[in-house]
């Protein structure tokens, strides 16, 4: 779903669970989303895979928005559609979307593997009861939308406090699945032994493309104490293992992460310091070879 606010900084999550995706753009200040809205199933184009459009609208103050995104569907997720139904040339249906903070009623006409109609979503009562025992709170009918359409569900939420994920809040749980911060990404960036406590070190990590592979790649490249900034930073300004491996093959082992962005943004690379080195310059400090370089060496 695509949300869109007057004045607003854009942010995007994906609904995994059950091949349902939702993408919003959310306003910094937040308006409650409708708990209503219209819905459309399409046949993808050279596959039987389905394909689910949910829309809606609404306004709160002086904030509108209009949210809508298509993706892929398990056809078993469409609980009480038979393939009859689908597979006919016009009917009336209706079928049910489960997710563990709530369902989707959809109700509407059906004809020819596809169909539209209009949706009424349910927060779960047990959900939000699970929520509010870990001491996160009870979520509005707002919230509790926002978590069926990211995929949140306890085992997430209690992965999370597994790994020292705190304080969170029901906020902090919308945030981080605004911007694809998912069961499997949190487990990822914990299994290398990493532990990112903050939830806004994990949606940092997430929007600077951050992902298990980069850790574990540095983590092996000797660097296993690095903060979410110093992976941010590193990522953001091109250090890679790659790069690491080769400034410690020319004699440059445990530099800093600070030294790394430098060296990455100035230039200096495994043959710079080759080439310095034919010339009678060895063994030179970083700071050194940042001049030599700026002074076009």
């Amino acid at each position: 779903m695509m949300m869109n606010t007057r004045g607003s900084a854009r942010s995007a999550f994906a609904l995994v669970a059950g091949c349902l995706a939702v993408a919003l753009l959310c306003a910094q200040a937040r308006a409650d989303l409708p708990t209503t809205g219209q819905w459309i199933l399409d046949k993808q184009a050279g596959g039987a895979a389905l394909e689910l459009t949910l829309r809606s609208s609404g306004s709160q103050g002086s904030h509108t928005w209009d949210f809508e995104e298509r993706r892929s569907i398990d056809r078993a997720s469409l609980r009480g559609l038979s393939d009859a139904q689908l597979s006919s040339g016009g009917t009336h249906g209706s079928f049910r979307i489960v997710r563990d903070a709530g369902w989707f009623d959809c109700d509407g006409w059906i004809a020819n593997g596809g169909g539209a109609g209009s949706y009424s979503f349910t927060p779960d009562l047990a959900f939000a009861q699970g929520l509010a025992a870990r001491g996160i709170g009870s979520p509005t009918p707002s919230q509790s939308l926002r978590y069926a359409v990211a995929g949140i569900d306890l085992a997430y939420i209690d992965k999370l406090r597994s790994l020292g994920v705190s304080p969170l809040t029901p906020d902090d749980l919308v945030r981080m699945a605004d911007h694809g911060v998912d069961a499997p990404f949190v487990s990822a960036m914990g299994a290398d032994g990493f532990r990112f406590h903050a939830p806004d070190d994990l949606i940092r990590l997430r929007d600077h493309g951050v992902d298990r592979d980069y850790v574990a790649s540095m983590r092996s490249a000797g660097y296993a104490n690095l903060t979410a900034d110093d992976l941010v930073r590193l990522r953001d300004h091109g250090v890679d293992p790659e790069f690491v491996a080769s400034m410690a093959a020319v004699g440059y082992t445990n530099l800093s992460a600070d030294d790394l962005v430098r060296l990455r943004d100035h230039g200096v690379d495994a043959d710079f310091v080759k080439r310095m080195t034919t010339h009678g310059y060895s063994k030179l400090s970083v700071d050194d070879l940042i001049r030599l370089r700026d002074h076009g060496f």
